[in-house]
Order: C-alpha cells, then sequence, then structure tokens
C-alpha cells in the first residue's frame, strides 16, 4: 500500500529548503570576504600613503558584497588617536601661605554712614585744628539737681590730641570721659577711650589702628576698625569739625551719619537730623538731633555756635530713665578766655 503523506511534510521540507539556502549564502558572503582580503594586502614599499588606497578601496567593495544578515569585521583604524589621558591635578607648594580671605562687604548702614561721614574727593578735609586748644565750663543739669563741668581740648602741634570731659553733680564726681588721639584727613581719629571714676580707668576702648582692629576692656572681642569711627565724647567735636569745613552738609532737613563706638557694643550709626537754626543770644545756633536709636538709648540734642567756631555750647541727653542729663555752656570768669572768643554763652 503506498504511503500517505501527511499535511505537515510539505512544510517542514520548505522549511529545510529556506536554511539550506541560508547556509550557502553565508559560506559564499563568509568566502568572498576572505578572498578579497588576501588579494587586498599591499606589498610594502616606501610609498606608504599610496600602499593604502588599494586597501580602503577593497574594504568599500567587501563592505558592498556582504549580504544583509551577516557579521561584518571591521578593520581597525590604526590612525584613530585614542583617548586622552586624564590631566593631573595641580600639585600645591605646602610651603606657599594661602591667599587671603576677601574682606566682607559692607553693610548698607555702614557704607550710609562712612559715606556721609567721609567727604568726597574734592571737598575740603575737616579744619578743627582752628580751634585752639582750651577750656570750658558748663553747667551741669540732672534729675533737678545742679553741678558743674569741665571740657579740656588739648591739641599738639603735631595732631595729636586729648579731649575729657569731667563732671561734678551736688559735690559728688561723676564718670568723666577721656579720648586721645590724632587729626587726620577725616577729622578726629580716636586711639584710647576710657571712663574714669575719681582718676581711675575703669572701662577703655582701644583703637588699635596699625591692627586695624577694635578691642575692648570689657571683653576679648576683635572687631575691625572703620575709617571714621568716633567715640563716646569725640563725636561733639567731630561734628564741629564737618560743620565748620562743610557747611553746605548742615541745612535744615540735612542728615549727618557717624559710626560711634561703644564702650562694650557694636558700632553704631548716629544719625543726626538737622533741625532749623535756633536764635539765642547774641548768633543763632545749629541745632541737630540724634534720634532714639533702642527703648533705652533716648534722644540727644546738640547745639553749635557758628560764631564759635562751632563749639558745643548745649548737650542735652533725653534718657528714657532718670539718668537724663544736660550742659549748659557759662560764661568765662573775669579775666579768663577759654572759648575761642570772648562773648558770652547764650
Amino acid at each position: 500500500m503506498p504511503s500517505r503523506i501527511t499535511p505537515a511534510q510539505p512544510a517542514k521540507r520548505q522549511a529545510l529548503r529556506v536554511l539550506g539556502y541560508a547556509l550557502g549564502l553565508s559560506l559564499l558572503g563568509h568566502a568572498g570576504l576572505l578572498l578579497l582580503n588576501s588579494e587586498a594586502e599591499p606589498a610594502r614599499d616606501t610609498s606608504g600613503s599610496k600602499a593604502q588606497l588599494p586597501a580602503l578601496s577593497a574594504s568599500a567593495a567587501a563592505s558592498k558584497a556582504t549580504p544583509l544578515g551577516s557579521v561584518q569585521t571591521l578593520p581597525a583604524a590604526a590612525n584613530k588617536p585614542g583617548p586622552e589621558p586624564p590631566l593631573k591635578p595641580a600639585q600645591r607648594n605646602p610651603l606657599a601661605s594661602p591667599s587671603p580671605a576677601p574682606k566682607p562687604a559692607a553693610l548698607p548702614s555702614q557704607a550710609k554712614s562712612l559715606q556721609e561721614s567721609n567727604p568726597p574727593s574734592g571737598t575740603p578735609a575737616p579744619a578743627l585744628t582752628s580751634l585752639p586748644s582750651g577750656e570750658w565750663h558748663y553747667q551741669l543739669s540732672q534729675q533737678g539737681r545742679e553741678g558743674q563741668a569741665v571740657l579740656r581740648w588739648d591739641l599738639q602741634a603735631d595732631g595729636a590730641y586729648v579731649l575729657s570731659l569731667e563732671r561734678e553733680l551736688a559735690g559728688r564726681p561723676l564718670p568723666g570721659w577721656r579720648s586721645q588721639g590724632r587729626m587726620d584727613a577725616q577729622g578726629l581719629a580716636p586711639q584710647r577711650f576710657v571712663q574714669t571714676q575719681r582718676g581711675r580707668e575703669r572701662a577703655a576702648l582701644n583703637f588699635r589702628r596699625e591692627e586695624g582692629v577694635l578691642s575692648f576692656s570689657a571683653s576679648e572681642d576683635l572687631l575691625p576698625l572703620e575709617p571714621g569711627l568716633q567715640d563716646r565724647l569725640s563725636w561733639w567735636l567731630q561734628l564741629a569739625s564737618l560743620a565748620q569745613s562743610q557747611p553746605e552738609r548742615f541745612r535744615p532737613g540735612r542728615e549727618i551719619a557717624l559710626r560711634v563706638a561703644g564702650l562694650r557694643g557694636q558700632p553704631q550709626d548716629w544719625i543726626f537730623e538737622v533741625l532749623p537754626m535756633e536764635a539765642k543770644g547774641s548768633s543763632p545756633l545749629l541745632h541737630l538731633r540724634r534720634q532714639a536709636i533702642n527703648e533705652y538709648s533716648g534722644e540727644i540734642h546738640l547745639w553749635l555756635d557758628p560764631a564759635r567756631q562751632y563749639l558745643p555750647v548745649r548737650v542735652l541727653f533725653q534718657l528714657p530713665d532718670e539718668r537724663g542729663w544736660s550742659l549748659q555752656l557759662m560764661p568765662a570768669p573775669p579775666g579768663e578766655n577759654s572759648a575761642p572768643d570772648s562773648r558770652e554763652a547764650p
């Protein structure tokens, strides 16, 4: 009986036939590639660049003859540059000193105060040197009681100065102040400020200008020394110096800023408002007012006499408690000429 061919046999034969064709084409492709590579091997001669031209054309032909689906082996690129070696980190010299750190920028409040305190280029420098050395007596008032105070100003020919204030209330001495320093292009440049009690130093503030720092006797803190910085007494005559050398800045409604350092705290901006001139006595007085900085500072008023080279003739400390006090310039005793002129105080 003849054998029957199931329907699956033609499909199996067809798959074997396709597989055979694929193997044959693959063998033919590899054989052609080997033949072309062997024929394209250049002869060694001195014309190196010319000998490589056939190899390049043969490789192009081989790429065209390679059938789809076969693996093509690409020739190594002999002239392709390799990856660059990583850069070595810069060697540091252990003996080299580190670069100095940049100085911090000034705060807006500091920049404003320096701009106000330091005259711009082309303007005359403060001319406080025209105020001669002298001693001025004031009437001291505090809590309804009366006393006396003495302001002494000693200016040497080399620019060194000593400014002191001594106070006595009802026969009892109060803490005194003393400022020592030199005159420079910006006016008074304090070097040391001390608070005294019965002739002895109780607290000190040092302006260490060679080191550029500000130090305190009450703490170990060191602060940067700012240009134009004043102490708690030097600002009196610093304002007189500025008013005498730059009177156009002291028109009513304008503000004058100073940086003032205390015995224990950070320097602060003292903003003085120029108030209208007050006609007292024989000449009008320049009235300056500093608003309260905080709830404990209170207002400060200062009256300067242009006829006396802007000598302070009245000072008022309006403190929020019973510590407030005021000074009023007294007439010079007969036969003495302690003020810049012989005129009586208003």
